[in-house]
């Protein structure tokens, strides 16, 4: 296990610990959520070694890199699934309807198969070599392992987006320094988080589905979000919710609780945490930002 020391936001040493929670979905581990004292960031710390954290991804319940459909739950994931899909490129494309748009930690490449490839040069990058192979035969889409991302010179991005994947990345810093010099002047960078302090997960505590440890190593507000990128020089310069995500969330979460009747349970807390979200302080259980430099 790995002891996080330093703040990647504030550079803050001093930490304290939120509770811990289990490793629900996949090794029934027990991991300690932190927070740190100065800025608020949530991490999950300690946490495997990076080289060891491949292994927490390995089974065919993690749906973004298999693409089952089979059973209550997969079919959920896959319906909010095609509803956000048309929402991200409707989003996208009201900033730029064509370029070069580059998805890190794309999946099996079902978001930039959207994209009219006479319109855009469609790049996609993915760790998990499974997910590429789908990606690959299904989309018909080349994507290129992580460690290409860092060596990739050539025209300027207009368009990157990280869907539900900066919170997964353990050098975070030395990646948004690498997007900064792969977007163009005019480009966005569009990223998709779980919102740590959103009704459902203050709602559900220790078995809030989104803090999904240890695969999730930070867990963020829109505050520590826009303060870590504006350390890299990113303006926040719009926001969009995520509303299907909190009736996912709850019911995956339900789940963990055992509860019963964890559709009608989830249903009524997805719909509570959205509402709850129109309030002034409010937010939605996941958001998506825009940025530019």
């Amino acid at each position: 296990m790995e002891q996080i020391k330093n703040c990647i936001n504030c550079d803050c040493q001093d930490f304290t610990t939120v509770f811990s929670l289990k490793d629900y979905f996949y090794t029934q581990e027990t991991f300690a959520i932190q927070q740190c004292t100065r800025c608020g960031l949530r991490i999950t710390n300690p946490r495997p070694n990076e080289d060891a954290l491949g292994a927490y991804y390995k089974t065919e319940n993690y749906l973004s890199h298999s693409d089952r459909n089979v059973t209550l739950f997969d079919k959920m994931y896959h319906f909010i699934k095609k509803y956000n899909l048309n929402h991200k490129r409707s989003l996208v494309e009201k900033f730029h309807t064509s370029g070069k748009i580059i998805d890190i930690g794309c999946g099996t490449g079902a978001f930039l198969g959207q994209f009219d490839n006479s319109r855009w040069k469609r790049l996609g990058f993915e760790p998990d070599d499974e997910a590429r192979e789908i990606a690959k035969k299904v989309q018909g889409i080349e994507v290129n392992d992580l460690s290409v991302l860092n060596n990739l010179t050539d025209a300027k991005a207009e368009v990157i987006t990280m869907w539900h994947v900066l919170e997964h990345v353990t050098r975070i810093n030395e990646q948004l320094s690498q997007i900064k010099k792969l977007l163009a002047k005019d480009g966005i960078l569009v990223i998709a988080v779980p919102m740590s302090n959103s009704y459902d997960a203050n709602y559900y505590g220790n078995y809030w589905a989104a803090y999904d440890v240890p695969r999730h190593l930070y867990h963020f507000t829109k505050e520590t979000l826009e303060q870590l990128l504006l350390k890299h020089g990113f303006r926040l310069v719009d926001k969009y919710p995520m509303k299907f995500d909190s009736f996912y969330i709850s019911l995956l979460s339900e789940k963990y609780k055992k509860s019963g009747f964890p559709l009608l349970r989830a249903l009524i807390k997805g719909i509570s945490s959205n509402l709850a979200a129109r309030t002034e302080k409010g937010t939605y259980s996941s958001m998506i930002f825009v940025f530019r430099q």
